[in-house]
């Protein structure tokens, strides 16, 4: 029992040195392992010790052996729980560790990209074998490199781009589908953003094309009224020029002739009155 509690004690040391000091994600993972063995020990003791309990009564067990073997029992529980506690804790310390790598490596990538900006290279040579000359560098991004060369512009993937870029701009595949997911989700909102512009410009048209519409219409009605009104007038007109024309047929200068010379003008006038009312009438 003592040599186990010696065993123990050391793991439990070697394991806070090894924090203390700040070993790599490595040394942790390897003291985890180690004490998950450790944990397997100390449940087969302590699987040992139920089994003398059980069998202590049986044996006319002796109250002072059956108490050691309590106390025996209950000192590795508590010592399996901190070892548990300590896996625990050494597993958050990898993750925690190698978020700090990641974000270090994402700051050493935006800082590298940033720098990169309007570089000049005079010949840039494609994994495809392209061959671009006269280079600017526009911008560096998760999915590759804008240039301005010398025929124009172009987007080159990272895949394409020589080892010495790519180990300088550190592509990371994760950043690459994140950014194409990114740039999916901007696409379908402005898709969507453009559809729900286009259909309020069509409902702003629909609605000026009725008023204009309603406009129009309003405008035929009140030219059918103008022309309906003056139709009126000239049927009045000969009227009286029908009744004068009575009158002047009694006189030696009758003016009868120049009268229905009028009539027949008024009378055409309203055909055409009426023509043009018969055409607004299909506008309404």
């Amino acid at each position: 029992m003592l040599r186990r509690m010696l065993v123990f004690g050391g793991v439990g040391f070697y394991f806070t040195s090894a924090m203390a000091k700040g070993g790599g994600t490595e040394l942790i993972e390897a003291e985890i392992s180690q004490q998950g063995r450790d944990i397997e020990s100390l449940k087969a003791s302590l699987a040992h010790g139920a089994e003398s309990l059980e069998k202590a009564p049986a044996r006319n067990a002796d109250v002072k052996e059956l108490a050691r073997l309590k106390r025996e029992n209950q000192f590795l529980q508590e010592n399996i729980g901190n070892l548990q506690k300590r896996i625990v804790a050494g597993k958050a310390e990898i993750v925690r560790r190698n978020g700090e790598f990641e974000a270090y490596k994402d700051e050493y990538r935006a800082f590298a990209r940033a720098q990169a900006k309007d570089e000049i290279l005079e010949t840039l040579t494609t994994v495809a074998g392209v061959i671009y000359k006269n280079v600017n560098i526009r911008e560096v991004t998760p999915l590759g490199m804008e240039i301005r060369h010398a025929e124009g512009h172009k987007r080159i993937p990272f895949e394409d781009l020589p080892e010495a870029l790519r180990e300088r701009f550190q592509f990371d595949p994760k950043q690459k589908e994140k950014a194409i997911a990114k740039e999916s989700v901007a696409r379908n909102e402005h898709e969507a953003a453009v559809g729900v512009a286009s259909v309020e410009e069509e409902k702003k048209l629909a609605a000026q094309r009725q008023v204009e519409t309603e406009t129009q219409k309003e405008k035929a009605r009140l030219e059918i009224a103008q022309k309906q009104s003056r139709i009126s007038s000239l049927e009045g007109d000969i009227e009286n020029l029908n009744d004068a024309i009575q009158l002047e047929a009694k006189k030696k200068l009758s003016r009868a002739g120049i009268m229905q010379g009028q009539i027949s003008s008024k009378r055409q006038e309203i055909a055409e009155l009426q023509s043009q009312i018969s055409n607004l009438q299909m506008r309404l």
